[in-house]
């Protein structure tokens, strides 16, 4: 498995490398140091929309798990590290972000489940941002098969988180906890079966309408605001696009990101799809190679530091076992 999703991150690599060599090695790299040290004003920027996906997550966990908004903050910059950064898809670091929520004393079962539905809540905002972006292209005119192409790529999306969903409340935990507890029993790993009760817990959160459905906005927010993540790093291009134009760009491009899952940190499939749907509002390929470059250099100077504090605390945690067990 390993093997195969470092081959998807090679193959993506080399189509991103691909882009650039075919756009300018020249003109990418001068649209992007006119960003300068601006790409720390795009970092620092980022922390804006994270606010409000924290707030969403602590919102969905208060009912079991009442915590202080720092605890999130962490698991939740460890998450998107882990998913932009390692070759772990784009659901590794959730499960690394659950995990780190019971270092802190929240029950494992619960966290898990929080995330779950944190997730859903997220996917489900995504999708109602990205009609917004379709609604302004159908407006704007003058790319209907473009438009029809990414309708039905958006129609399979909704189906499937539709899928999702419906498999959630009608027992899809029921047979994740069956495999722990076969898995449990195989490798004699009785820590497994604090997993038992995951489909009740799950069931819990959405029997709790009033916690999911105040959790939503949050994550709504954050996508409107992550747009002017867009406009702050095209504008240190010397671009100054429309608010429409960002909102296009970032609701289309964050689309094709989630739609390219599989690959590693989406490498190549972002890129392509910032040149593809940049290009509808004039943005120079090399532009929209750079500013996919921002969100990849904002990525790393947030996620870095991050991975390290979460090997830190693995590390330390090992070692207390390992003196317990020794001291035992």
């Amino acid at each position: 498995m390993k093997r195969s999703l470092y081959l998807v991150a090679l193959l993506g690599l080399l189509l991103a490398l691909a882009l650039i060599a075919h756009h300018g090695f020249n003109n990418v790299a001068q649209a992007f140091l006119a960003v300068g040290w601006g790409v720390f004003a795009v970092a620092a920027f980022h922390f804006i929309p994270l606010f409000f996906s924290v707030c969403a997550w602590q919102r969905v966990m208060h009912r079991v798990w009442p915590a202080d908004y720092t605890y999130f903050l962490q698991a939740r910059l460890v998450r998107e590290a882990v998913n932009n950064l390692l070759p772990a898809g784009q659901v590794g670091g959730d499960l690394v972000g659950a995990r780190l929520l019971t270092f802190n004393g929240a029950p494992a079962a619960s966290a898990t489940a929080g995330v779950v539905i944190d997730m859903t809540l997220e996917l489900l905002t995504q999708l109602i941002f990205t009609f917004m972006g379709l609604f302004l292209v159908m407006v704007r005119g003058g790319h209907d098969g473009e438009l029809l192409r990414l309708s039905a790529g958006v129609g399979v999306a909704v189906l499937a988180i539709g899928g999702y969903v419906i498999a959630q409340r009608y027992g899809l935990f029921k047979i994740i906890e069956r495999l722990l507890q076969i898995t449990a029993a195989q490798l004699n790993q009785p820590a497994l079966g604090v997993f038992s009760n995951l489909h009740e817990e799950v069931q819990g959160f959405y029997r709790d309408r009033r916690t999911w459905l105040s959790a939503a906005p949050y994550h709504f927010v954050s996508w409107l605001v992550g747009v002017g993540e867009i406009w702050l790093a095209l504008h240190l291009m010397g671009v100054e696009p429309g608010w429409a134009a960002c909102m296009v760009i970032e609701s289309l491009g964050q689309a094709v990101r989630s739609a390219g899952f599989i690959v590693p940190g989406a490498l190549g499939v972002q890129e392509g799809g910032l040149i593809f749907i940049g290009g509808w509002y004039g943005l120079d390929p090399s532009h929209a190679l750079a500013l996919s470059l921002v969100k990849r250099v904002r990525e790393f100077l947030l996620g870095l530091p991050m991975l390290i504090f979460w090997h830190h605390l693995e590390s330390r945690r090992w070692l207390a076992r390992r003196l317990e067990m020794v001291g035992g």
